[in-house]
Order: C-alpha cells, then structure tokens, then sequence
C-alpha cells in the first residue's frame, strides 16, 4: 500500500458528526474532542454528510459523489497499533474479491490511507501530521439485518411480510457467496448482521467489508468458541495478525448459523424455528469438526428440510423464486441436536443459542411468457442468447435474454444482454429498461453504465449520458486500483 498522502479540503467551521452533534473548530476534517468527521468535509470524490454507525473498527458515514446523485458509505478506520500492518492484506483481499463480481459480494469502490487535519496537543491545526486513517468507499445499501434484528425490529419484520421463502432467498444469496469465497480459500471471519446489507425491495443480499471486518473479531455471540483464546490475545498483543490467521470457513459457519436462528427466530413462527433448530445446532457446535463440512452443506439441509415440512408452500408473500443452492458435498439427514433450553420469548425469537439510489428508474419492460417445455437453466439460456447476438439473430437474442430473466430475474448479466440486444434493434426505450433493471441489480457494472449513457447520446440526452460516462469511468478506475 502506497502511503502517499491524499490531499482533502477541509469544510471550515461545521458541525461535528459524532453521536452528539457539536461545533467543531474552524479548519479541521476530524473533531478533537470525539474523532467523528466534520460535516461536508471532502474525503476524495465523496462528501461527507452523516454518521450511519460506529462499529468495532471504525464509524461509517453516508456520502455522496460530488459529481454524480449516488450516494456511498465512507468507512473511515483511525490509526491502530494493533492492525496497521495487516491494512495492506486486507485490500488485497476486498480487491480480489471485487474482481469476482459475485452478485451478491459488496464491492469496495475506493480506497486510500488519510492524513486529516485536526488540532494538536497544543492546540493549532496541523496539517502535516503523521497519522494515517484508512477510509474506503462502497455502495450504500439502505438495510442490513441489523435493521430487522434491532429492538423494535419485529415490528419492522411484520409490516415487511416476509415470508419464510423470502427469508430463505436471502440467506440462500449470502451462502452463494460464501460458499465461493470459502473455495478460493478465504474466510469472512467477522460475520455480523451488520454486515449484510439489504436493497430497499428486501429481494437483494450483498455481504460486505470482505478482508477490513477481518481486522477486529466480533462479539459474543457471532464469534467461534474456537477464536475466543486467539482473539483475546491478539488484543493482549495489540496485534491482530494471529486472529488475521486463525479464521477459517468452520467459524464462518458457525456465525452464519447465529444469523440464521436469530432471524427466522425473530420473523417466523415457533414451527419453523423448531423444525430447522437441529439444522441450526449442528452448524454451530463448539467443536468445529463437528459442524457441516460446509456453508453449502448447511444451507442445502436448511433448505431441503423447510421444502419437505411444505413450510415454504402457501406462503402469502412467495412471490420470489429462490436461486440456485449452493453445491453441497452430502444430503444425508442430519443427526438431531437437542436443546432443551431452547424455547421462545415473548417476541418470539428463540433464546437457546447464545445472546447477544435511489434505484434507477427504467421504463416497463415485456412480460415474458413461461414455457415449461423449453429446457435450460438460466447459465444456459444466457449462454445461447450470447451466440445469437454474436450471430446478429437479435430476435432469437430477445427471446433467450428473457428465458434467462424470467427463471432468475436478479440475473443482472441478463438484463444487460438484454439491453444491448435493444440497442442492436434500435429499440431505444426498451433499452434503457432493460440497463435500468441491470443497474437495480449491479449499481457497480460499469459496461451498464456506459451503455445506458450511449442509448441517452443517441436520443441526444447528452447531459444524462455524461454523467453516466462519468460513472463508468469511475468505476473502472477506482473498482480494482490500489489505495494511493
């Protein structure tokens, strides 16, 4: 990691964006009474607006592309003895995973180390400090579990209506995501409801802050039995590099099974709970071997157990197809774990396991008519749509693009072949639909951006089209180059 300084302005005198909003002193970009950024100040491209939270390892903060409406939370992490030396790996680790452009891995869209200005001990601003921050910028989701987890959350889940198909989607999105990290040998290692966030409709899961979570271990109880002692002395050591190391797939697992319990517990009812608690128990035994091999293991006997106790059938609020499992390496049923502790509170969430952009608007697009007969997966149809468009058959294009879309209709590729088989058409309309419902997928695909914005020159909305270009180019320069 290059630790070249960025330069930021800072706001002059504002408002301080710590939990209690105070006056901060004229000139610097973090306050000296609580280290909260300053309201407006200017970190790069973005500006800062408001504080979101404060988490384990740093605060995060709604901001805003000055020359683009889309907003982005900038999490900013203050120097820290204990994690300084692992910053580079954990970039290369969120890059990596950012170039897998896995639909539902939160991308990082920026990143770089920060030298702010703030009064010293004497009392002037000094601008020249040598105290490195690392801020990042990613996309901003308006939801994540927390939301529906919080006190009061169960409220928020009933008037949702989610249902328990809902719910499963969701975790099913997460395990894909997982389940590909988990292959290339990577473990998320601080897995919290936080950190799954959620689009406005609830039909879309990213899980975020791949390599940076790492840096700080979780709470109770999303933490494995078996990282307790490592975690406890990596913070002794103020050295987090033995934690960094010790996370593997198991204990990612066994943090996933804490969410799980602790959702369906909280949106679902005793039954369901009841009937995948067994499930549940095994992911998150204290004795790691004990546990699925993994995530995918997990998630098919959740999933296989719900379809068979017909809890998914009808459901009032089914409407979402669930995506594909996870490939699993067993099916057999699962030996029954009993928890005699396990029981309901008065909210119905269960207590036996341990305590503790706006979118882009795009015009209507075809309905597309089933047709059992045909076969094919999605992968499939999307494969042959390629080749027709590559053969110029673009009607043949058409049809293929929305067999794909309508067997998964959060298949943001799909939508995008779609587009471009409009602009080949020269069904401009159609076009920017069909990007629009891909950008409402994949806000970070650049071609999607760069395409709409050629459709919006074409029917000379040249203002619009630039700022489209502008966030293509944004993207591409900033999805995959190293902190400066």
């Amino acid at each position: 990691m290059n630790n070249r300084e960025a330069r930021f302005e800072g706001s002059g005198q504002g408002f301080c964006l710590g939990d209690i909003p105070h006056m901060a002193s004229r000139g610097e970009d973090v306050c000296h009474l609580c280290g909260a950024l300053i309201q407006d100040v200017v970190l790069g491209a973005y500006q800062v607006k408001r504080l979101l939270g404060s988490g384990r390892s740093g605060q995060a903060y709604l901001a805003v592309q000055q020359r683009l409406p889309q907003p982005v939370v900038m999490k900013v992490f203050p120097p820290d003895q204990a994690t300084q030396n692992l910053w580079e790996s954990a970039w290369r680790e969120a890059s990596q995973l950012a170039a897998l452009r896995h639909r539902s891995i939160l991308p990082v869209l920026g990143c770089t180390l920060w030298n702010p200005r703030t009064h010293t001990q004497v009392g002037f601003l000094d601008k020249t400090a040598d105290v490195s921050y690392l801020s990042i910028a990613c996309q901003y989701a308006p939801m994540t579990f927390s939301t529906l987890l919080a006190p009061g959350g169960s409220g928020k889940l009933k008037a949702l209506r989610l249902s328990t198909r809902h719910l499963l989607n969701l975790v099913l999105q997460a395990a894909a995501a997982l389940s590909l990290v988990h292959d290339l040998g990577i473990a998320h290692g601080a897995l919290v409801p936080g950190n799954f966030l959620l689009s406005a409709s609830l039909d879309q899961l990213w899980l975020a802050d791949f390599g940076f979570a790492r840096l700080h271990p979780p709470a109770s109880p999303f933490l494995a039995p078996e990282l307790a002692s490592v975690s406890e002395m990596s913070r002794q050591r103020r050295d987090m590099s033995g934690y960094w190391d010790a996370v593997t797939a198991a204990s990612d697992q066994f943090a996933f099974a804490v969410i799980c319990y602790q959702l369906f517990g909280r949106a679902t009812s005793a039954e369901v709970v009841g009937r995948i608690l067994p499930v549940i128990q095994r992911a998150s035994l204290p004795d790691p071997a004990l546990r699925f091999p993994r995530i995918a293991d997990f998630v098919s006997a959740l999933a296989t157990l719900l379809a068979s106790e017909q809890l998914l059938s009808g459901d009032p609020n089914a409407s979402l197809p669930l995506p594909p499992l996870p490939r699993a390496r067993i099916t057999a049923p699962m030996q029954e774990y009993k928890d005699p502790g396990s029981v309901p509170d008065q909210e119905g969430a269960f207590t036996g396991l341990a305590p503790d952009q706006k979118s882009n608007a795009s015009a209507p697009l075809p309905a597309v008519t089933p047709n059992s007969a045909l076969p094919g997966g999605a992968d499939q149809w999307e494969q042959i749509a390629g080749r027709s468009f590559a053969a110029h058959d673009y009607q043949g294009a058409e049809q293929s693009y929305l067999q794909a879309a309508r067997l998964d209709p959060a298949r943001a590729s799909a939508w995008l072949g779609l587009g471009d088989t409009y602009f080949a058409l020269e069904r401009y309309t159609e076009a920017l639909g069909a990007y629009g419902r891909a950008l409402d997928l994949d806000p970070n695909n650049a071609d999607s951006w760069f395409n709409r914005g050629t459709v919006l020159d074409v029917l000379g909305r040249s203002d619009q089209a630039a700022l489209d270009y502008e966030r293509a180019d944004q993207l591409r320069a900033e999805g995959l180059r190293r902190p400066e």
